[in-house]
């Protein structure tokens, strides 16, 4: 249960290939100590929210083995190369008949996401009574977590292959609240070596 923003669950997908970064699984490099992926983690973990579960692909094994402190769950998506959706649904999947208010789903490559912009988001949805999907924007950009109400469970299960949940967005635009911060975290992801960094930046 998350304090004061109503039960929201939490899917945070570590399931890309990371292609562009190199051999490495860009998720296990470390930034100032501490991998990217458990970054996120604790963010998300710090506003509170549980559950949450973590989807993987091919290095699931490393990741909860590093995550296993965390008393979080690590599914592995077995079509984790087909795309993001299949991760989406494996998530939602896993959420299954249990009742939430809220599903927070979150990017696993934002090293440098904090927990007051996630509460920020949080707050947004519990103002709009848990009815609207909220995302955030910085100097206009949307970004990372969005929250989606409970009644998009369904939609979300049905996902395939790299669908992800943007054709979700777009086809709600109506239905979108959108809060304003000021942390570039919310979008400023790790692609390449040189894009990681010590700080905000």
């Amino acid at each position: 249960m998350t304090e004061g923003f109503g039960s929201i669950c939490a899917i945070i997908l570590a399931a890309g290939e990371s292609k562009r970064f190199g051999s490495e699984n860009k998720l296990l490099v470390e930034l100032d100590g501490v991998s990217i992926l458990e970054r996120v983690v604790r963010c998300i973990l710090g506003t509170g929210i549980e559950p949450t579960v973590v989807i993987t692909g091919e290095d699931h094994e490393r990741m909860a083995s590093l995550l296993s402190a965390s008393g979080l769950e690590c599914i592995h998506n077995p079509d984790w190369r087909t795309g993001m959706g299949s991760s989406l649904a494996e998530g939602a999947q896993w959420i299954g008949e249990q009742t939430f208010s809220g599903i927070l789903v979150c990017l696993g490559d934002l090293p440098y996401l904090d927990p007051g912009t996630v509460r920020q988001v949080l707050e947004r949805f519990r103002a709009n009574a848990a009815e609207k999907i909220v995302m955030p924007t910085c100097n206009g950009r949307r970004g990372h977590p969005v929250v989606f109400p409970y009644s998009f469970l369904q939609r979300l299960m049905d996902l395939k292959g790299d669908e992800g949940a943007k054709s979700l967005i777009q086809s709600a635009e109506s239905n979108i609240e959108f809060v304003a911060v000021s942390s570039e975290g919310i979008f400023r992801d790790v692609d390449v070596p040189g894009d990681l960094g010590s700080g905000e930046g």
